[in-house]
């Protein structure tokens, strides 16, 4: 592995996005030429995502890990979000993560949440009264608008990886 390569890979893996955008923007201004975006073959990609707010509201994170299409993982994420309310952090979450998970050029999204008001809202199940929430509802349909996706509620204890990404976020 070149020392480039060794380099690009390495950058993959900081799951602080601020930071990872950052360097991620570096490299490509420095080795336009070897930078490609991530495609897994079989084109689905699998999301969970949780937000954390400590007080609601209070101190919050978002934290999303990224599957290919054979359970592999393609990234892991969180940000810490600052004085949010639970509900903004679950969209936060979501929005973060369909951020990162563009990048890999998806044929399909299944997005697995432990957020019941969120899944139910993006379901069309539910409506979005809270003015707080209406434009990040806006902007995560707006993503999905240009990718087929399913979207399911799982219980807190299927998501813990995500939960611990958040939480993380808060304590970094």
């Amino acid at each position: 592995m070149t020392r480039k390569n060794t380099l690009l890979s390495a950058i993959q893996k900081i799951s602080d996005t601020s930071v990872h955008d950052e360097l991620t923007l570096l490299i490509e201004k420095a080795y336009p030429e070897m930078i490609k975006k991530a495609k897994p073959t079989q084109g689905n990609i699998i999301m969970f995502t949780d937000g954390a707010s400590k007080g609601n509201p209070g101190k919050s994170g978002a934290g999303w890990i990224i599957y290919d299409h054979q359970n592999l993982t393609l990234n892991r994420g969180r940000k810490y979000l600052g004085y949010k309310t639970n509900n903004q952090s679950e969209y936060l979450a979501l929005f973060y993560g369909l951020e990162d998970a563009m990048r890999y050029n998806p044929k399909s999204l299944s997005l697995f949440l432990d957020s019941e008001l969120v899944v139910k809202q993006i379901q069309g199940k539910y409506k979005v009264k809270n003015a707080d929430l209406k434009p990040l509802h806006t902007k995560i349909i707006n993503i999905l608008s240009h990718v087929p996706f399913t979207i399911q509620h799982v219980p807190r204890d299927q998501n813990s990886e995500a939960d611990a990404l958040a939480n993380e976020a808060i304590s970094s």
